[in-house]
């Protein structure tokens, strides 16, 4: 029986394989071979919005929403920036954990850490400049097996990885006259690795031990552009697209008796599109949309590495891939006036959203794989003055395939903090 400990959404699916995997295969019986249901290739999990607010609300992020709070940084959607009255900071973490019923066993794993750091400086004029860091798709998997080598022989195989992408932002927006919206543009700066260990242990001096280590290291670029319009004062349209990214890859193998052997490649990643809207209904309730699409089906080696120590394991095709595509709402109270709060709950702003839509890459048996999630959050302000937020976001949901009757559940919480000051003022006479 075999008993993973995983991510399997970032498993073993459409990987270059080296010697040790060809080998293993052979040696594990038929029906106990390495597989786990869901397999995300290379990247991993395209993750949701790095912001909490943001998230609280079923991840919609093509509009700025109404209120009180801060809630320009780290914005899918540049043109958002241009609406910061002061300079806001954010900063975002989180912690949450992934279990799941295959057809070979359970699965779980813990998630924890930062999730976004950013900057938004007003210049004034209604022109302002920002930034951030956050990670743009997660990779982190751990694979054990067991089964009979030459002569019976006990054999353990253990796949293990971690990495992913991230992305810095630079950009700069600015207001359109008579209040009606604004524009942005940025610059993103991909990066990131994949580290990938396969591992074939004999309980018997009369073999050998094998390990193969893959470490794959990304750097690209892409140009997003966005807009936001008001046309009516409790409306609000945006949209933000996403340019094709170019990425040098390099690929560093090494094996227990020899390497590193490199190669270097090229490959093109497909744009993204957000559009959406949000609507007031009234001083205190605000309904949101939007929906988002990013074209993996159009991932592209430009310059396919070499293959891999002369065994004929190429780089990963993406024949299989789809595009990766969502659709959520969201729906937001903000805190009661002082003269009507009658319980707790009155003085806290409410959110909740829900959010579906399919992954980009295939199950290992070739079928979508479906994700759903729903959010709850609040917020509260530090201090009398207001100007700096604690957002706090609980997000749950699952995965499921259409051609496997594995299901996967999660949750996450997600702490943000935002602060607003003045950085600039004029001199005192």
């Amino acid at each position: 029986m075999s008993t993973p400990r995983l991510h399997p959404l970032r498993s073993v699916a459409g990987l270059s394989l080296p010697a040790a995997v060809l080998i293993v295969v052979m040696l594990i019986p038929a029906g106990a071979s390495a597989q786990t249901a869901f397999g995300l290739r290379w990247y991993g999990e395209v993750r949701p919005p790095a912001t909490a607010r943001a998230l609280a609300l079923g991840g919609v992020t093509a509009v700025s929403p109404w209120g009180k709070e801060p809630a320009a940084v780290g914005q899918r959607n540049p043109a958002l920036m241009a609406l910061a009255e002061r300079v806001l900071y954010g900063i975002s973490w989180e912690v949450g954990h992934l279990s799941g019923s295959y057809p070979d066993g359970a699965g779980s794993l813990w998630q924890s850490g930062p999730r976004m750091v950013g900057l938004v400086l007003p210049l004034g004029g209604g022109i302002a400049i920002g930034g951030s860091l956050q990670g743009l798709t997660a990779a982190e998997f751990e694979i054990h097996k067991e089964g009979a080598g030459p002569d019976g022989v006990p054999v353990h195989f253990s796949y293990r990885g971690t990495g992913g992408l991230s992305q810095a932002v630079v950009g700069i927006a600015c207001r359109l006259p008579a209040g009606i919206g604004a524009v942005g543009l940025e610059a993103d700066i991909l990066f990131g690795s994949l580290k990938q260990e396969w591992r074939i242990d004999f309980e018997s001096a009369d073999y050998r031990d094998t390990s193969d280590r893959l470490h794959r290291q990304h750097v690209g670029s892409r140009w997003t552009a966005g807009v936001q319009l008001a046309p009516l004062s409790r409306f609000r349209l945006g949209a933000a697209v996403s340019t094709r990214g170019s990425l040098d890859v390099k690929h560093i193998y090494v094996t227990r008796d020899a390497g590193p052997d490199t190669s270097d490649g090229e490959m093109r990643i497909g744009g993204t599109v957000l559009a959406g809207a949000g609507m007031q209904l009234n001083d205190l309730w605000a309904v949101y949309a939007d929906y988002r699409r990013a074209a993996w089906d159009r991932t592209e080696w430009l310059q396919e590495p070499a293959s891999i120590t002369g065994m004929g394991a190429g780089a990963t095709d993406f024949d299989n891939f789809s595009a990766d595509w969502d659709l959520g709402i969201g729906i937001e109270r903000q805190a009661r006036p002082p003269d009507e709060q009658i319980s707790f709950w009155d003085t806290l702003p409410l959110r909740a959203g829900l959010r579906w839509g399919a992954i980009y890459a295939p199950d290992l048996g070739g079928g979508s794989i479906t994700q759903w999630y729903a959010t709850l959050g609040t917020a509260q302000p530090i201090g009398r003055v207001g100007r700096t937020w604690i957002d706090l976001t609980l997000q749950f949901g699952g995965r499921s395939s259409d051609t496997s009757p594995a299901r996967e559940g999660f949750w996450r919480i997600q702490i943000g903090i935002t602060g607003a000051e003045r950085w600039f003022l004029p001199p005192q006479r």
